[in-house]
């Protein structure tokens, strides 16, 4: 009887263990979805730009989530908005040559090459680092913002 009731003891343990995280990841997943449908109902351009770091953030978790949406719920939707994102951005990095902050984008195209194969998608970035290389900087690594030469090291912490 002892081993009987331990055995039902464990396996209620276990099956309440099991639903717990079942529920959990399932609640995540929802949450995650809700923050990434939001994001794109009230994406703002205009305040930054498709290619700053602000909303190139945005898009590389997008293109993570992307993923885990079209692989567990067969929903290309968010692929489709950033192909569109890209498309309508010819894959460019934003202006600034050594910045650091103007080819976060570049993170989300390697993704989406990864995906699609579409030379395309990384023609610019590879440009982009094919000519800082052949063009070392000349600037201080002193910080200063009234010198534009400074801003040419890739020294930012995130960088």
């Amino acid at each position: 009887m002892k081993k009987l009731l331990l055995t039902l003891a464990l396996c209620m343990g276990y099956l309440c263990t099991t639903v717990a995280q079942t529920f959990i990841k399932t609640e995540v997943k929802q949450s995650m979805r809700r923050v990434a449908d939001w994001q794109i109902a009230h994406y703002n351009k205009a305040v930054y730009g498709d290619l700053n770091w602000v909303n190139a953030t945005f898009h590389l978790g997008l293109v993570h989530w992307a993923a885990i949406a079209e692989q567990t719920d067969k929903d290309d939707s968010y692929y489709k908005w950033l192909l569109r994102l890209g498309n309508r951005n010819y894959w460019q990095v934003d202006q600034r040559m050594y910045h650091a902050d103007d080819i976060c984008i570049s993170q989300m195209y390697l993704y989406m090459y990864e995906k699609y194969k579409k030379k395309s998608m990384l023609i610019p970035t590879q440009a982009r680092a094919g000519w800082v290389i052949a063009n070392p900087p000349s600037g201080s690594f002193e910080l200063n913002y009234g010198d534009a030469t400074t801003l040419e090291h890739w020294t930012w912490c995130d960088a």
